[in-house]
């Protein structure tokens, strides 16, 4: 009886070092302004639902309590962002990083991949751009 008593104990420690839930009043991009009581979620226009599940941390936005913004970050043992998942309306940003710096950027909208980013593509990106741009001018002052 009393080794059952001490494994629930034991379980609902662990249990609440890997999995908390916190609310907080928010504004419109997402910032943990003040921490709330759960009663008091409902008097908020924004509200920041944090959600931790071990190297996991979820971060919802809510306006006037429908869904807004969703931050899935993801972390390494040492503490450091490895992703971050940011969902808005049908639009999805997943930026993956190495050595704390942002090394990859996709971006979806409604499910299909629209652009990628990372060092090459960037460079590569960008030259075209100038490329166009060069394009563009030349045949703007080749015409008049």
């Amino acid at each position: 009886m009393y080794k059952k008593i001490i494994i629930f104990i034991l379980f609902s420690f662990a249990a609440s070092i890997l999995y908390s839930q916190e609310y907080y009043r928010s504004n419109s991009i997402g910032m943990a302004i003040e921490k709330i009581k759960k009663s008091e979620k409902e008097k908020e226009e924004y509200l920041l639902a944090v959600i931790t599940e071990g190297s996991v941390k979820h971060k919802t936005l809510y306006k006037k309590g429908d869904f807004y913004k969703k931050w899935e970050i993801y972390f390494s043992e040492t503490g450091e962002t490895e992703k971050e998942v940011i969902t808005e309306k049908k639009e999805k940003t997943v930026l993956v990083y190495n050595n704390r710096h942002l090394a990859e950027e996709y971006l979806y909208s409604g499910g299909i991949l629209t652009s990628l980013l990372n060092n090459e593509t960037t460079v590569a990106h960008f030259s075209m751009i100038q490329k166009k741009a060069k394009m563009s001018f030349s045949s703007h002052f080749m015409i008049q």
